[in-house]
């Protein structure tokens, strides 16, 4: 369903999917329906999930890509105009696992790119305050350190955050704050 609003509404140069539960036999069909470079990670079952769609007017290069057999990741290297990206399409694990996250950071340094954009779902709050409601205990807090440690080594901010300091918005299902709700 979100695949069909995207071809019919093409508004942006490159578009970021996560949790799109694809398999390797979608493949083809997907690169055909989109008409433009598709990269895709899926997993083993009908689970997860993640791809990066271009559009066909956007003059890019992709010098390298790296990506998970879990459909967590996938991570382009692209020379765009005069400038170096790395761009990541993620997917993170809903449990503790730190060795995931530190395993990204470690791509990030390898590609050493200019400027590193990443989208997606880490599945772990930075800001418990913020990012959760009714939670008793912190969940994936050394995943949380990590991911910490990983946005200062290299620089990274949480633009939404940036723009939204305080803002308390919960997003998907049973997350919503009850004075939010409809």
């Amino acid at each position: 369903m979100c695949f069909d609003f995207l071809k019919a509404n093409r508004k942006s140069h490159i578009y970021c999917l996560q949790n799109v539960h694809w398999t390797a036999g979608d493949l083809v069909q997907i690169e055909r329906e989109w008409g433009s470079d598709c990269f895709i990670s899926c997993g083993s079952s009908n689970s997860r999930g993640v791809a990066i769609l271009f559009s066909n007017n956007f003059d890019y290069e992709v010098e390298k890509i790296v990506k998970d057999n879990e459909g967590n990741y996938i991570v382009l290297s692209l020379k765009t105009y005069d400038c170096k990206l790395t761009l990541i399409s993620l997917y993170g694990p809903n449990n503790d696992n730190p060795s995931f996250y530190q395993k990204l950071q470690d791509l990030v340094s390898d590609f050493d790119n200019t400027h590193c954009i990443i989208v997606g779902d880490w599945n772990l709050s930075l800001n418990q305050n913020l990012d959760t409601s009714n939670y008793l205990h912190e969940n994936n807090p050394r995943s949380k350190k990590v991911v910490l440690e990983f946005l200062n080594n290299e620089k990274l901010i949480d633009v939404w955050r940036v723009l939204h300091p305080t803002e308390n918005l919960l997003l998907g299902g049973n997350l919503i704050p009850l004075n939010r709700a409809a």
